[in-house]
């Protein structure tokens, strides 16, 4: 089994001693935490809420170093058990709730889990328990009134180096590997984010994206970390719904991968710009995004900061671009978040100079240093304290990393190697067109080895020719990037987390999906 302790002490400095999280023990009293719908609670209320859910674990025989599952959607529950699963000094395990059945059970076996907290309907694997919300002490109505040093003298003292977290990513091989992230890890990504973005108690974050994922649970936790308040989006998603909500509880901050972007850029300026008044910090990330999006976005959203970011479950936040502050650098993902160092490699792990491609290395704080029960990945992603991520860039005179793409997803067309994100981000926006991505297949001649197709979703399908789009391609991209083809399709596939799903893109355009 691996170990318990998994955070790197590089300058042998004794770990931190943490007895309850920053966020649930704070002096904020009756300021506002998180609200979902018509039901909110202060700071006070979930402090008492998380104390009492961690004593209901306890007497349930819940201890140190167990797994629990948790398969919620977004909510105040979710953000409560989280907080009460690691105050005692268990392990988290969050899953969506689309992760669906088969990977549940996996993820159960391969954790050694007997506790599941989910809600009703989703069946847990034999030999583990299944909690439901309900049963927990979560609402406010059912908190205790105990004070904040009795909590904090009830909780466990847990190290900062003892794991948390088992967050499970996919990968492009889509086997599930655990990563192991502590509480110090988890810490220090929450402050860090806390600090760069600026959140404090003013800030409201509307919570858009699932917070199962990484990606929006860290906005979550920074959120917190600030004393800020959390706000959960509830409903189908549309931009007039996100619209409704920024202005009704005048939100002033989100997370959004690429897909939703793109929708409130093509939606009318005006009402847009009407209805993110308010929002003073917007962060992009999980997929790659064109520079002229990006200008789009600073020049409708003025008041705004905008942020991009680039990071792995492994390693979040690695890497972060203050899209206002940096105009002329919007083609790259900005430079190293503090205290995180970036090392591109060519395939025999040397350096290679500035400004040429290689595979980038990380090292930060933030870094997991395993992954659970994977020794064969441990091997080959982690050396001399540096995560190789598999993903390709290049570094300029200034320290920003230019993103290229995912090793596996290299096209090869007669000699010409390049990545998808790169053509996407050479292309840019093409009018009368909602949503594309590019990918790699097989030439059908046999010649090239692979070619550039793409899969676009046209704004107004009705009429839309092909044409359209391969004529800005022909202007704007070298040749051996030109699409070779397009196929229009409703919708573009996605990870769960957001991310363009470009092996089921090639399948699709393979069955010839629409």
């Amino acid at each position: 089994m691996p170990p318990r302790r998994v955070m790197n002490s590089p300058d042998n400095k004794p770990a931190e001693r943490l007895t309850i999280p920053r966020w649930v023990a704070g002096a904020r009293g009756a300021r506002p935490a998180l609200r979902a719908g018509g039901r909110s609670l202060t700071y006070d209320q979930f402090g008492q809420a998380v104390y009492a859910c961690t004593r209901h674990f306890q007497s349930l025989g819940v201890r140190p170093g167990a797994r629990v599952v948790v398969i919620l959607p977004n909510g105040i529950e979710h953000v409560v058990v989280i907080m009460a699963l690691t105050s005692l000094g268990a392990v988290a395990v969050p899953l969506s709730p689309e992760a669906g059945p088969m990977r549940l059970a996996q993820v159960a076996a391969d954790t050694g889990a007997s506790w599941c907290v989910a809600q009703g309907g989703i069946q847990s694997p034999a030999g583990v328990m299944v909690l439901r919300p309900a049963d927990l002490p979560l609402a406010e109505e059912a908190a205790s009134k105990t004070s904040f040093e009795e909590v904090a003298a009830a909780c466990e003292t847990v190290c900062s180096a003892s794991l948390a977290y088992i967050r499970y990513s996919s990968g492009s091989t889509g086997v599930p590997k655990g990563v192991m992230l502590s509480h110090g890890q988890a810490m220090w990504t929450a402050h860090m984010l806390a600090e760069v973005f600026g959140f404090d108690e003013g800030h409201r974050e509307l919570v858009i994206a699932p917070i199962a994922h990484s990606g929006a649970w860290q906005r979550v936790a920074a959120t917190l970390y600030g004393g800020g308040c959390v706000i959960f989006f509830e409903g189908p998603l549309s931009v007039a719904a996100v619209l409704e909500d920024v202005t009704a509880y005048q939100a002033t901050g989100f997370y959004t991968p690429p897909p939703l972007l793109r929708s409130l850029l093509s939606t009318g300026r005006e009402r847009v710009g009407e209805g993110l008044r308010s929002c003073r910090s917007i962060e992009i990330g999980s997929a790659p995004l064109a520079a002229d999006e990006l200008a789009a976005l600073l020049d409708l959203l003025p008041q705004a900061r905008v942020f991009f970011h680039y990071g792995l479950t492994e390693c979040s936040r690695a890497m972060v671009l203050d899209a206002r502050a940096h105009p002329d650098k919007l083609h790259t993902v900005g430079r190293p978040a503090p205290e995180v160092r970036v090392s591109l490699r060519d395939e025999t792990g040397r350096e290679v100079r500035r400004g040429a491609a290689g595979q980038i290395f990380l090292q930060g704080p933030q870094r997991s240093d395993a992954y659970w029960n994977r020794d064969d990945l441990n091997q080959t992603r982690y050396s001399g304290g540096w995560l190789a991520t598999g993903d390709y860039g290049s570094l300029d005179e200034a320290g920003f990393v230019a993103y290229l793409g995912r090793r596996d997803d290299m096209i090869n067309c007669g000699g010409f190697s390049f990545f998808p994100p790169e053509v996407e981000a050479l292309l840019g926006r093409v009018d009368g067109v909602s949503q594309y991505l590019i990918i790699g297949v097989e030439d059908p001649r046999g010649v090239l080895g692979q070619v550039p197709v793409a899969l676009l979703v046209p704004a107004e399908p009705a009429g839309w020719q092909a044409n359209v789009f391969l004529k800005a391609a022909r202007q704007r991209l070298p040749a051996y990037m030109v699409p070779r083809a397009v196929r229009v399709v409703t919708a573009l596939p996605l990870t769960g987390s957001g991310k363009p799903d470009r092996r089921r893109a090639a399948q699709i355009y393979s069955m010839g999906e629409g």
